[in-house]
C-alpha cells in the first residue's frame, strides 16, 4: 500500500515547532520573540511529564496559524541553556515576547490550560474567530457534525486559510462519509506545513481512500471467520472498520494481524498500526495507549 501524506499551514508558520540548541537560540528564541510569541519547552528524554507534556503544546501551537512557535530544548543535550534560563525543575515552559522571558510554568498541565496561557499572552493577536472555532471542534466531539460544518464554513468564509477551520471540516465530511467534500477542503490546505494537524488529516484521507478499494465490511467479515489466518484480509477488514469510524476495532484487529505474522508481508500489520497512529495524532489518547502495546510486541 502507498500512502501519500501531503502538509500545509501559511507560509510564515512554517517551522513553528523546531528543536533549539546554543547555536540557534538567539535567533529562534530571542530574535523571532520579536515578531511572534515564542514557548521554549524544556524537556528530559526521561522526564516522563515531559513526554505527555510535548504533544499537548504542540497540538496548541499549531491551532493558532503562525502566531506561536514551539522551540524544545532537550536539557541533556543543552544543559547549559537550562542553566541560563535558570531552569530548576523538568518540564518548564518560558513564554518569550520582544526578545525577553514574560511568562511561564513548571509540571504537567492540560490542553485547557495551555490553550489558557497561550491566548492571554496574544490577547488581540487571536483570530477573532476562535470562539467559533472552538464551538465547532465541540460540536464536532459531540458528532454533532453538521453544526460543526456551519461553523467552521462561517469561519472559512473570512479567513478561507484558517488551517483549523479546514482540516475541521474536512474531518466533519468525513465522518459523515461525504469523502469528496473532505478532499477538496484538505486540498484547499497550503502545501507548505508540517503540521501534525494537518498529516493527521491527510493520513486518514488516505486511509478512507484505501477502504473505498476493498470489499465491503460484511463480505470481509465472512471472509475472516473462514479463514481466520488471511493475513490480508484482517487487514483489510481493518482498514474497513476505520473508515467506519470504528477506531478501537480496527487497532485491534491490526495488533493481531501483527501478534500472528509480525514479518509477513513485509511487516504490512506494523506499517498499518503506524499508519493509524499518524491518523489519530499524537495527542490522540488512543495513540498513546496503542503505542505502549506496539513497544511491548515489538521489544518483548
Amino acid at each position: 500500500m502507498t500512502f501519500i501524506i501531503n502538509s500545509s499551514s501559511m507560509k510564515q508558520a512554517q517551522n513553528l515547532i523546531i528543536d533549539g540548541t546554543p547555536t540557534t537560540f538567539m535567533e529562534e528564541v530571542i530574535e523571532k520573540s520579536k515578531k511572534i510569541l515564542v514557548l521554549v519547552d524544556f524537556w528530559a528524554e526521561w522526564c516522563g511529564p515531559c513526554l505527555q507534556l510535548m504533544p499537548l503544546l504542540e497540538k496548541a501551537v499549531l491551532e493558532m496559524n503562525g502566531k506561536v512557535q514551539l522551540v524544545k530544548i532537550d536539557t541533556e543535550l543543552y544543559p547549559e541553556l537550562a542553566q541560563q534560563c535558570h531552569i530548576q525543575s523538568l518540564p518548564t515552559v518560558l513564554a518569550f515576547q520582544g526578545g525577553q522571558p514574560v511568562d511561564g510554568f513548571s509540571g504537567g498541565i492540560g490542553l485547557t490550560q495551555i490553550k489558557s496561557f497561550i491566548t492571554k499572552l496574544l490577547g488581540d493577536q487571536l483570530s477573532p474567530f476562535e470562539e467559533l472555532l472552538d464551538m465547532a471542534d465541540q460540536a464536532r466531539q459531540q458528532d454533532d457534525f453538521l453544526s460543526a460544518i456551519s461553523c467552521y464554513a462561517r469561519v472559512l468564509e473570512k479567513e478561507p486559510k484558517n488551517v483549523r477551520a479546514l482540516v475541521g471540516i474536512a474531518r466533519s465530511y468525513l465522518a459523515t462519509a461525504t469523502h469528496d467534500k473532505a478532499r477538496v477542503y484538505a486540498e484547499m490546505l497550503p502545501a507548505e506545513d508540517t503540521s501534525e494537524m494537518v498529516r493527521a488529516l491527510k493520513a486518514t484521507l488516505a486511509l478512507f481512500e484505501k477502504g473505498n478499494t476493498l470489499e465491503a465490511l460484511n463480505v470481509l467479515n465472512v471472509k475472516l471467520d473462514k479463514d481466520p489466518t488471511d493475513q490480508q484480509v484482517r487487514l483489510d477488514l481493518a482498514l474497513q472498520f476505520f473508515a467506519a469510524g470504528k477506531v478501537e476495532q480496527a487497532l485491534e484487529l491490526s495488533f493481531q494481524s501483527l501478534e500472528m505474522a509480525p514479518h509477513w508481508a513485509d511487516e504490512a500489520a506494523k506499517k498499518q498500526v503506524l499508519r493509524i497512529f499518524e491518523a489519530l495524532g499524537n495527542s490522540d489518547p488512543l495513540t498513546n495507549q496503542a503505542r505502549k502495546r506496539l513497544s511491548s510486541l515489538l521489544f518483548s
